[in-house]
């Protein structure tokens, strides 16, 4: 018996507002809670509260009690899910002797109830360009010496986008005798 403007984001400082929908109007007494951390308020007992933003990424559980003048009540929730995904990755070998051949593993976190839908793989100098909805591990080759900073991008299946890079390949000479 309430609506949410909307439900899920990907980023926080993310604001949401409440209609509520109680039948019959009027003549009840409301109890809101908004759920913890991070919400600009945390309960109310207005028929329709105000905005209410959530600072940082996590779900919570937004519920409405409404009770009627003859003291029978209902409650109702709804959660508010802001995502974020770690990403994250393994190089194998991360250092040797040019030509280097390595792989290259997505470990990423994922909250539950979302899941990856594409991999896209960079470098600079740029080396690695790939993507795809199956491409957690990659094989590369890196043919000369130098250090290559590897980008991991991840999209979820909410639509979420999330990056990490690092220094990560070091390609050095071999020896000459």
């Amino acid at each position: 018996f309430f609506t949410i403007s909307d439900s899920f984001s990907c980023q926080p400082n993310f604001c949401v507002n409440f209609t509520n929908c109680t039948n019959p109007p009027g003549g009840n007494s409301y109890s809101w809670t908004f759920g913890t951390p991070g919400a600009s308020i945390l309960t109310s007992n207005l028929a329709t509260p105000q905005q209410v933003c959530y600072t940082g990424y996590g779900r919570r559980t937004v519920s409405l009690t409404a009770t009627s003048t003859n003291g029978c009540f209902a409650t109702i929730t709804h959660p508010v899910i802001i995502d974020t995904v770690q990403p994250s990755f393994i190089v194998q070998h991360p250092q040797g002797c040019a030509p280097l051949t390595t792989t290259i593993t997505s470990n990423s976190i994922v909250p539950p109830g979302d899941a990856i839908t594409n991999y896209r793989w960079t470098s600079v100098p740029p080396l690695i360009n790939q993507s795809g909805p199956l491409l957690n591990t990659i094989t590369q080759t890196f043919p000369t010496v130098g250090c290559y900073r590897v980008k991991l991008e991840v999209t979820t299946q909410q639509g979420c986008t999330f990056s990490r890079t690092i220094d990560t390949v070091c390609v050095g000479r071999k020896p000459v005798c």
